[in-house]
């Protein structure tokens, strides 16, 4: 058993041991796939992993790049351009995310934010730690049968 306890330490994290009772027990691994939709003023953790999309960000670019412009429409082009310009590859980045993130959440049937889809199936909505929402998934998963069906509380 001193040996068993003197590995503990050495163990990956996922592991977890039990040296008094020998039982070692592997948690299911983490989703394959999350999805995480959101928008800019919603601060979200433990997102590693995890892909964010910002379904708000073509009216976020948007605000950004109009911000503040005169009413000359030769000036106010000349400004966004020169803004897009700035911004560089980002802009596209940005852009990109938010298209894909209003796509993806309408497929998924998304209506609100935050939304943490797992594996392109399960939704949890209204929590920002994204690590907490993998464990809420996870726990579900466990209470559910092979066949998956929910067993009755």
């Amino acid at each position: 058993m001193r040996a068993i306890a003197a590995l503990l330490p050495l163990l990956p994290a996922m592991f977890v041991a039990s040296a008094s009772a020998l039982a070692v027990r592997v948690p299911l691994p983490l989703t394959a796939h999350t999805e995480v939709f959101t928008n800019a003023g919603i601060m979200l953790t433990g997102t590693e992993g995890a892909r964010i999309y910002y379904v708000d960000g073509l009216a976020q670019l948007k605000a950004q790049l109009s911000a503040d412009l005169p009413a000359d429409p030769k000036q106010a082009a000349e400004i966004v351009k020169r803004r897009a310009r700035a911004m560089g590859a980002a802009l596209q980045t940005r852009a990109i995310n938010a298209s894909e993130g209003i796509t993806r959440a309408t497929y998924y049937g998304v209506n609100r934010v935050p939304a943490v889809v797992f594996d392109g199936h399960a939704v949890v909505f209204g929590v920002t730690d994204i690590a907490k929402a993998r464990v809420l998934y996870e726990q579900s998963r466990l209470q559910s049968t092979p066949s998956g069906t929910r067993r009755a509380p």
